[in-house]
């Protein structure tokens, strides 16, 4: 009886934190919408979200199951898709404040000085730019169908 009650507990606290909000979002997406996301970046956070999905359903790689049904079974979407929304939830949000609130001013702000050399760094606009030209893609293929 007393082997069974931990059992027991495990696997109330693993249904538990099948609840999208625990499951590595809170510490892994801390300012997420203020990143400039890099494919190598998204890679990586990707893989550490996997792993930490596969460490709950205590699935190995030797058990050869793909990301994509232990997602599905956890019900998660990409976090790609999950930064992607706050992204653009938190422009929106910039784009309604006062215009003498920094971080408008910053969003809005132009540097004054050249790049360096060779191939320019991913800035936070290119990444929003980027959402936004899928995001519209998206619309005008759902009116298509």
């Amino acid at each position: 009886m007393a082997t069974e009650e931990p059992r027991i507990a495990i696997c109330q606290l693993r249904s538990d934190c099948m609840n999208p909000s625990y499951i590595g979002h809170p510490f892994l997406l801390y300012c997420a919408e203020t990143w400039s996301m890099t494919e190598a970046n998204r890679k990586r956070l990707e893989a550490f979200h996997h792993t930490c999905l596969r460490k709950l359903l205590n699935v190995t790689w030797k058990d050869k199951v793909r990301n994509v049904t232990i997602r599905d079974s956890t019900g998660q979407d990409m976090l790609e898709a999950t930064i992607k929304k706050r992204r653009l939830r938190w422009f929106g949000h910039v784009q309604r404040m006062e215009d003498s609130r920094r971080a408008k001013q910053a969003l809005h702000w132009i540097p004054d000085e050249k790049r360096k050399r060779g191939r320019p760094r991913t800035t936070w606009r290119d990444s929003l730019e980027r959402c936004f030209k899928e995001w519209t893609a998206r619309c005008a293929s759902h009116r298509m169908d």
